[in-house]
């Protein structure tokens, strides 16, 4: 039984990575490696506005509540991963300027799926990290942790925005894949 249970680890795992095939149109996808860091650079000018943010505090989703929408009113850049089987992930951003303000999503959703916002009919999981000026660190950066696969591998989508409406300013991402088991 317990060769059976590695087994279908290792084919999972495969699977995970077997996936990347079906990368998601108008998202750049991110190849990352279990217990290795990727930093990927970009502009929320590359990004665009988005209409609709209801999909966020939709009851399928709940990313973040419909209050604090301001956060989330300027260009969205968006990338995906593989999450592969018991693992979890860890994302930081890092601002170029510190004074620009920028929040972050992630999400998880089956290797089959491609949704992406603001066509986000439910997920997984979803976490925010969005820069409330009495409570974020100095530098500007955001920290997101926690979302993670067990059995099963997930596709997760991050969603970089600017603050109020910001439309430009460079920014690093830090996506970390750690295994959990």
């Amino acid at each position: 039984m317990m060769y059976l249970h590695i087994k279908l680890t290792i084919f999972l795992i495969f699977l995970s990575y077997l996936s990347v095939a079906q990368e998601i149109v108008g998202v750049t996808h991110i190849k990352t490696q279990l217990n290795n860091s990727v930093i990927i650079r970009g502009d929320l000018s590359e990004g665009t506005l988005l209409d609709d943010l209801s999909w966020a505090w939709n009851s399928n989703v709940e990313c973040f509540p419909e209050v604090a929408k301001q956060y989330f009113t300027g260009n969205h850049v968006l990338f995906s991963t593989n999450l592969p089987a018991f693992s979890e992930i860890e994302i930081k951003l890092i601002p170029q300027n510190k004074a620009d303000k920028f929040s972050l999503y992630a999400y998880s959703i089956n290797l089959a799926n491609s949704y992406i916002v603001p066509n986000l009919p439910s997920c997984l999981n979803c976490q925010a990290q969005y820069k409330c000026d009495k409570y974020s660190p100095q530098s500007g950066t955001l920290l997101l942790s926690g979302l993670s696969a067990s059995e099963v591998p997930y596709r997760i989508v991050i969603g970089v925005v600017g603050v109020s409406g910001l439309t430009k300013g460079a920014f690093t991402l830090e996506i970390l894949l750690k295994q959990t088991n």
